[in-house]
């Protein structure tokens, strides 16, 4: 019976400690950097993606449509 309780301890000791190793309180990643400071930003990021895959996608059904004829 002790060592069952023993076991069962070590094992929600482990766990705690795997669980507590992800947080860290100096993280060795800046994430902030990656966000944006305002909502002009965004949209004009999302615009200058959009028009990327618009003007691929444009390219790609001319030359489809060039290799039929």
């Amino acid at each position: 019976m002790a060592k069952k309780l023993n076991m069962k301890m070590k094992a929600l000791f482990a766990m705690l400690m795997c669980g507590l190793s992800t947080f860290t309180v100096f993280p060795q990643t800046d994430y902030s950097r990656n966000t944006h400071h305002d909502a002009a930003s965004i949209t004009n990021e999302s615009w200058t993606k959009t028009r990327k895959i618009l003007w691929t996608t444009i390219e790609e059904v001319g030359r489809r449509i060039e290799q039929e004829k």
